[in-house]
């Protein structure tokens, strides 16, 4: 009876290699994630002068098994955050806001300009969002 043997040598331990190229693969995907969230919301985000769309900002963590982007938008009166008022208030919308189309997020989901713009958006794009980092992992893992 003829035996089969395998031996499976790794010259170089490439773990460390492909660890650093998913966390590079995952922070480039929260990258694009929160710039998609900020966008959509941008034109989701009542219009009056322009300043609320415009008053967005994104900031990163990375830090060590961590990865996280916060998308904030302000526009201050004084102390009077307007972005707030805008998201959590009830109110009638302008003529500038009815005018404006609103925004489409990565999914092809439109969201209408209006209160909560930020957070129907982030709602409504969740599963997307996790879709596309899958994604992104597993084309780069090749599966």
């Amino acid at each position: 009876m003829a035996r089969l043997k395998f031996d499976v040598r790794l010259e170089r331990n490439l773990v460390p290699q492909v660890t650093k190229a998913t966390r590079q693969v995952v922070r480039s995907s929260i990258k694009t994630i929160a710039q998609d969230l900020a966008r959509t919301a941008s034109e989701s985000a009542p219009h009056l002068t322009g300043d609320l769309e415009d008053s967005y900002a994104i900031a990163y963590q990375f830090g060590s098994g961590m990865v996280s982007a916060t998308v904030e938008f302000a526009v201050f009166k004084g102390s009077f955050n307007y972005a707030i008022a805008m998201h959590e208030w009830t109110y009638n919308l302008g003529e500038g806001s009815q005018a404006k189309a609103g925004g489409t997020g990565m999914s092809g989901q439109s969201y209408a300009v209006g209160r909560k713009f930020l957070t129907r958006v982030l709602e409504g794009e969740a599963e997307a969002y996790k879709e596309y980092i899958a994604q992104q992992l597993r084309q780069h893992l090749g599966g």
